[in-house]
């Protein structure tokens, strides 16, 4: 079925209705809508009549205003409900019979007296019979401020009002396809207006009935209105082969894991064959399974009869088990849905199986191609042409070298999402992580087969290509982002190869370049580009102007050459064995094009690369380079010089964010040629091609008329007065800062009013108020404190913009650091900057951060020659943060003089002497390192002594005078009520019971609560919150539903309910553990293991390590006791330091030391300075590892780090260390014995 909504402006004129009758002959619709017919109802009857609806309903124009009209053809089934002179309701009979809908013609007034009542009429309205309904026409009103261009700003209050509507009618915007604005006026730039007045929306049962409605906003030349075509084609059944789907819910059933033992371990032959078998096997489990629906609603009568039998032992054992099945049956529906619409339930929590239902729903219906509309303008609608126009479309040194270990398949197993679309096998990650115990083995020797073994991984490299709209409802190719699904597999084996890449790749990439790359930031092109564009403004002498041409890509990833990829790496040095194994992954794939689910035939490419490929980024870096290397030749040589934002900083010549791009140079005929010829060059070998159509120029205020012109004309792009966004934010912000970023606040509120709240549990509209709201001072305060949590909105962007000027202390050496030093602090530092003169708004906004980085940093003590003794934040955990006092006794100010630089150690007796007890402690308590090294300026709030937008809020919090203070017993009360294992409506309930105490100064009631809450065990307090609940739910019942139950039933209900929670809790608990043992190293390598104990009453710690060879037997065990540790993370660095201290002093080649300490061996491993409380002990393990190269580190489980745990503990127990060659002491030698049993490989 088919229908048209227009605003005609208008019938009175022939020419008016002939082009009505010209839209109704080519679109053929079954109804039709007019607006605004300015005609009675006799002479509107004709004019309906005359375009052949022979059914209909008019309301007649008053005077020349208004006017309505809803024409229907015979078997269209109409039924008149109600009209107005701003609407006509209608039921309509779908081709279905039992299928009726609501349709609304809206016409909204243009009048604002009459705006209140209107919207009152569509609330009043969405009241009456519970059908599937549309309204559709014109609204006059806009929902966001960019739904309109040109003219005044619309008021912010009218567009709430408008949502507000909407909201309370549970109606949502379809959206549609074509011209975005469906009102226009003004045949002049500066006088044009757009607005996107007329709009269908509907309910969700209606949205559900026609998952593939289509609004297209139709060409329009008689009205200035544009009539919308809404096309409800109904859902077909397509003809297509069912494709195998991993589904999550699987693994929550009992029999599961042991059905997939059964089939994995009986079947043999390769890993791709073995996947194929499984899927059949896995897909007759899963048939021979009754379907979720069936199992809920037999286990839901189960229930119903022994709910309404008498209650015994027996029959509430029985419930008990009813309830927890069928709780488990609805949390396997909720991750079917949760698969279905990629969204994270756990974070949702409760119970939001609509929310997940209508999210995918949606999905599937913007994922749905239904129509194409080729190069020669031929549309294509059925599937087998969709098909084969997509296919058409689409065909168009020594540590990268070292063996692969299996460490570093699993690390890329565990950094993958578990649900996210799986490929062509149908098997997510979430499958292997969960059955890597069954699976791992064979997954394992694939994997490194191809890295190591030099194995082809053809069967694993098919891909399947899913389009995702970038427009709302596309027609064209061009629309569609091709998304590959890869196998998991496959993107294993790149996972791989790209952790490695990316430890390498920021030393290859120019430094304009700062996407995908280590240490480099988004918003440090983003700050390049506002600065330079200021900068550009602002220069208005000079007899040269400057040029910014923000470049437009066409298909970046697709049109990349692979032979330009291969030897630009080559260029960059890298070795052969490398690139072939990089290439022969990108070259042997395979793509078939997915169309509303169904696969199409399969084929190869002959270049481009895969947008869900995990190496796709970084080849894209690759390839991008060449750019860069050309921009640079053309800068050394002279033919370009770029652009300053000021004299001492550098002349930049482009900024790169992946594809994004803009290039910097003179405005003059020269440069716009050297520019043509160096972006056709880099087209030609690469095969990226610019797209000048969309591509734009932007010049400084002192560039000449005639130089724009000449300049623009040879770049064939157009000039814009107005830099358009960059990365998603505007380039320039002037006085109007509210209107600059309106556009974004706009698209953020839209995407999150399309979540819907109303469709949310009560735990997860906590989530989604976190989301939406801001600071509200009752929910902006923290937990503890008895809010709930939701982050002060200003504060927490001076904590974002805090990072900007960190980043601007630490990484001196970054494009963006030059040149803002270059511009504003060209002979200081960051904290020592002045403001300036005619600054930008970023750099305002940047400095303004300076006091607040100055009380969160502190010194690392180095060699102590810079850090101030009473001046400076140098001693950890020190209250008043500085000393502020002069001490005589000390020759020197400098920290220093506090040690003796002989030995590296604390003068303890003068610091002793020098300072009070509680501060002498602590600062004997600093480690210092062997070697002398530069004083560090670290950040307190971090154990790793770096900056973090968390911690530095948390200290805009503490410093904040107007923050929300509470009792030391109310905070400890909130505090435990959120550590209470229960589920977070009844945390809500709580919570809530309790402010409203507070608010109603309940003081009786309100200190009894806290007294309970804070002197309860955390058993005891589940029972209580629970039967609060329970109680206030009791209440609600006896009020609203006239239904009771005795005191006895309700402490019943509460202890079953608790029973219930514990026997879904374990169910989800079940998971099988492996034992992880201890393996010895291979070849004639040496492992050395190291774990400390830690006892924080006498800041004590014990270092155990033990050396073993190839046959697990052991070499030497030796440990230490350290006095004056300041925590359990020092101690873990001390046993490194000591693990490399024998590694450094023995003669053997390849050392591996494992530590089970996560956060030290990834410090080990770098090699940059480490700022954190324990930075000199790492820097003297640096060192030692740079002095001896066969040195290497290793994270390893817990459980396999048995024997080093124990002579830790032991040492620290005993009070005595050991230095045994050949053996261990009596109390390891059990643990000794059991883990030289090697384990079969």
């Amino acid at each position: 079925m088919k229908l048209i909504c227009w605003n005609v402006r208008g019938l009175g004129s022939p020419r008016a209705v002939q082009r009505l009758r010209h839209l109704v002959k080519q679109h053929n619709p079954h109804v039709v809508f007019l607006m605004e017919t300015k005609l009675d109802q006799k002479r509107m009857e004709r004019v309906r009549r005359n375009c052949g609806f022979m059914n209909g309903i008019e309301v007649g124009a008053d005077g020349s205003r208004g006017g309505l009209s809803l024409a229907w053809k015979e078997g269209a089934g109409i039924t008149l409900r109600s009209f107005s002179k701003w609407h006509i309701d209608a039921l309509v009979m779908g081709d279905d019979s039992r299928d009726k809908w609501r349709f609304t013609g809206w016409y909204g007034s243009p009048y604002a007296r009459d705006q209140s009542q209107v919207w009152r009429i569509l609330t009043r309205l969405s009241r009456e019979a519970n059908y599937p309904w549309l309204v559709a026409g014109d609204f006059i009103e806009i929902m966001y401020s960019f739904e309109k261009k040109g003219g005044l700003p619309r008021e912010q209050r009218r567009m709430e009002i408008f949502k507000t509507t909407l909201e309370e009618c549970v109606l949502t915007d379809i959206g549609y396809s074509g011209t975005w604005f469906t009102w226009e006026r003004g045949n002049l730039p500066e006088t044009n207006i757009r607005e996107r007045l007329d709009r269908g929306v509907a309910n969700d049962k209606w949205i559900s009935l026609f998952p593939k409605v289509c609004i297209q906003h139709l060409p329009f030349a008689a009205s200035d209105h544009c009539p919308l075509l809404i096309n409800l084609r109904d859902v077909r059944i397509l003809s297509r082969a069912n494709r195998f789907h991993f589904e999550a819910w699987w693994t929550m059933e009992e029999s599961f894991e042991s059905v997939l033992k059964d089939i994995w371990e009986s079947t043999s032959g390769e890993l791709m064959e073995k996947l194929k078998i499984l899927q059949g096997g896995l897909e007759q489990w899963a048939k021979a399974l009754n379907r979720r629906g069936d199992i809920k609603k037999k286990i839901t009568e189960e229930l119903e009869t022994l709910l309404m039998a008498d209650r015994d032992e027996e029959t509430l054992k029985k419930i008990i088990d009813k309830k927890i099945h069928l709780n488990m049956e609805i949390d396997k529906e909720e991750v079917y849905w949760e698969q279905r619409a990629r969204v994270n339930w756990l974070q949702i929590g409760d119970k939001n199986t609509t929310y997940f239902h209508r999210s995918a729903t949606t999905r599937h219906r913007a994922n749905t191609i239904s129509k194409l509309v080729l190069g020669d303008g031929i549309e294509v609608t059925d599937d087998a042409g969709l098909q084969e126009a997509a296919k058409d479309y689409f065909e168009t040194n020594e540590a990268l070298q070292s063996p692969f270990k299996e460490e570093e398949v699993r690390s890329a197993l565990k950094g993958m999402g578990s649900v996210k679309a799986p490929g062509p096998d149908g098997f997510p990650t979430l499958f292997f992580q969960k059955y890597w115990h069954i699976v791992g083995k064979e997954v394992l020797d694939f994997c490194l087969g191809v890295l190591n073994e030099g194995k082809e991984i053809d069967s694993a490299n098919m891909t399947d290509i899913v389009l995702i709209p970038k427009v709302s409802q596309p027609t064209s190719l061009v629309n569609f982002r091709p998304i590959s699904l890869c196998t998991v597999i496959y993107k294993l084996v790149t996972k791989t190869i790209a952790n490695r890449l990316q430890e390498v790749i920021g030393n290859c990439i120019d430094e304009a370049q700062s996407a995908f790359i280590p240490g480099r930031l988004i918003f440090d092109n983003i700050l390049l580009a506002y600065e330079m564009l200021h900068t550009f403004r602002q220069k208005r002498t000079g007899k040269k102007g400057y040029m910014a041409v923000k470049l437009d890509m066409s298909k970046a990833y697709d049109r990349v050459e692979w032979n330009f990829v291969k030897q630009v790496m080559r260029k960059m040095g890298f070795a052969d064995g490398w690139i072939d194994l990089i290439m022969k992954c990108i070259t042997t794939a395979s793509y078939a094009i997915i169309v509303n689910g169904s696969r199409g035939l399969s084929f190869q490419p002959s270049r481009g690369l895969r947008q869900g490929d995990p190496l796709s980024p970084f080849l894209f870096l690759i390839c991008s380079e060449g750019l860069s290397a050309l921009m640079r030749s053309a800068k050394t040589s002279g033919l370009i010089k770029g652009a300053k934002a000021s004299r001492r900083g550098p002349a930049i010549s482009h900024i790169l964010f992946a594809d994004d791009c803009i290039l910097f140079g003179e405005a003059t005929e020269s440069g716009a040629n050297i520019l043509k010829e160096i972006l056709k060059e880099y087209a030609n070998c690469s095969g990226q091609c610019v797209n000048f159509d969309k591509t734009t120029v932007f010049y400084s205020t002192n560039t000449s008329a005639e130089s724009k012109e000449v300049v623009s004309s040879l770049l064939g792009v157009r000039s814009s007065s107005n830099p358009e966004k960059y990365l998603g934010l505007p380039n320039m912000v002037g006085r109007k800062k509210k209107q600059a970023f309106q556009n974004l606040v706009d698209r953020i509120a839209a995407r999150i009013e399309a979540w819907s709240s109303r469709l949310l549990s009560q735990g997860g509209k906590e989530i989604f108020i976190k989301s939406v709201l801001q600071a509200i001072p009752t929910y902006a305060i923290s937990k503890d404190e008895g809010g709930l949590g939701f982050r002060n909105m200003t504060q927490f962007n001076i904590s974002l913009l805090a990072k900007q000027g960190w980043r601007l202390l630490n990484c001196p050496d970054s494009l963006v650091a030059k040149v803002f030093k270059g511009k504003y602090f060209p002979d200081k530092n960051f904290l020592e900057a002045r403001l300036g003169n005619s600054s930008s708004y970023v750099w305002r906004s940047i400095w303004a951060t300076r006091d607040v980085l100055r009380k969160g940093m502190i010194w690392r003590v180095g060699t102590g020659q810079d850090i101030s003794i009473s001046e400076d934040a140098w001693i950890p955990n020190f209250i008043n943060i500085r000393l502020m006092s002069r001490f005589n006794n000390l020759q020197s100010d400098k920290v220093a003089e506090l040690i003796n630089s002989n030995d590296r150690e604390w003068n303890r007796e003068l610091i002793l002497n020098t300072f009070p007890g509680a501060v002498a402690d602590l600062i004997l308590r600093i480690p210092l390192a062997s070697e002398p090294h530069a004083d560090l300026m670290a950040w307190s709030g971090e154990l790793s002594g770096e900056f973090s937008v968390r911690s530095s809020y948390q200290l805009l919090q503490n410093l904040d005078p107007t923050a929300y203070a509470l009792q030391t017993s109310y905070r400890n009360c909130y505090k435990k009520l959120w550590q209470i294992d229960l589920p977070l409506k009844i945390k809500l309930f709580i919570w809530r019971l309790h402010l409203d105490l507070e608010r109603f100064e309940d003081e009786e009631f309100s200190c009894w609560l806290t007294i309970i809450l804070t002197s309860l065990a955390p058993k005891q307090g589940r029972i209580f919150c629970t039967a609060l609940w329970a109680i206030w739910g009791e209440r609600n019942t006896r009020m609203h539903e006239s239904r009771s139950r005795s005191g006895q039933e309700i402490a019943k209900f509460v202890l079953s309910y608790l029973k219930e929670l514990e026997g879904i809790k374990k169910s989800a608990q079940h998971t099988l553990t492996t034992n992880v043992k201890w393996r010895p190293p291979s070849g004639q390598g040496v492992t050395i293991n190291f774990d400390a104990a830690f006892k924080a009453s006498s800041r004590q710690s014990a270092s155990g390590v033990v050396v073993r060879d190839q046959s697990g037997q052991v070499l030497l065990s030796v440990t230490k006791i350290h006095e004056g540790v300041e925590s359990v993370f020092t101690a873990e660095a001390l046993a490194c330091n000591r693990a490399t201290q024998v590694a450094f002093e023995m003669e053997k080649e390849n050392i591996t030391i494992e530590g089970d300490s996560l956060a030290i061996i990834k410090k080990c491993k770098t090699t940059t300075l480490d700022k954190s409380q324990i930075g000199s002990l790492i820097y003297d393990i640096q060192r030692m590892k740079q002095r001896c190269s066969k040195i290497q580190f290793q994270y390893i489980p817990r459980q396999a780090n048995q024997l080093a745990h124990i002579l830790a503990t032991e040492t620290l127990k005993r009070r005595s260390e050991i230095y045994l060659v050949h053996s261990v002491p009596r109390y390891a030698e059990a643990q000794m014995r059991d883990e030289s049993m090697r384990e079969p490989d």
